[in-house]
């Protein structure tokens, strides 16, 4: 288990390398690591149909992919995705993403999240974060996105590390991983008489809040 006091490069996924990249935003210690709040959140709740989208908004859709492959132009590679609802389709593009080559397959569920941009009377999504659902469909694919930190859910976002290397979506997971494996008996830092009088939540539930942001109720503001 993890003690506050553990040294980052213990956390499951970072490791010496990575820790020193930590260090320069001032994250040493396990503890570091879980107070480093997000600067703003985004709401990707909600997971839309392809025929409701609207150009110029952010939106959730849960479709299966149809057909993907990689396109070079002069300037760079440009990865296509094209997803469906039934017989509804939807473009997604990616620049200098070669490596998504061999990333989709025909049938897969996922969830997408981005901006809806038109090109040539067509929408289309450009640049969107992704996750697999595997095989589920319909109520069953939404309550999978409902697990994700990424998609279906108010999402932390944080400041990346290490000139872009170290993402937000990276924290989100590794932040998830800390809190998962902290030890049980958590210190707190303000006395318990103070805690009740405030009605504050404790620090373990306090966390959690940050990273699993739901509606807020009086206690969390």
């Amino acid at each position: 288990m993890l003690e506050p006091s553990t040294p980052v490069q213990y956390v499951k996924g970072i490791g010496p390398r990575i820790a020193e990249i930590l260090a320069t935003k001032g994250i040493a210690t396990v503890d570091d690591l879980l107070h480093y709040l997000p600067f703003r959140y985004e709401d990707r709740l909600n997971p839309r149909g392809i025929a409701e989208l609207r150009a110029g908004e952010m939106a959730t859709v849960i479709a299966e992919v149809r057909t993907s492959g990689l396109f070079r132009t002069r300037r760079m590679p440009i990865f296509q995705m094209t997803a469906g609802q039934g017989r509804a389709r939807l473009k997604c593009i990616w620049f200098n993403a070669a490596y998504l080559k061999d990333k989709f397959q025909p049938g897969q569920m996922l969830a997408l999240y981005g901006r809806v941009e038109e090109s040539r009377g067509e929408l289309q999504l450009v640049q969107p974060q992704f996750e697999f659902l595997g095989e589920a469909e319909g109520e069953e694919a939404e309550l999978k996105a409902a697990e994700s930190l990424e998609i279906g859910r108010i999402v932390p976002i944080y400041e990346s590390a290490g000139q872009g290397r170290l993402t937000s979506k990276w924290f989100r997971r590794t932040i998830r991983t800390a809190l998962e494996n902290l030890t049980p008996e958590l210190p707190e830092s303000i006395p318990a008489a103070v805690r009740k009088r405030l009605d504050l939540l404790p620090s373990r539930e306090a966390l959690w809040n940050c990273l699993l942001y739901t509606s807020p109720s009086p206690r969390d503001r």
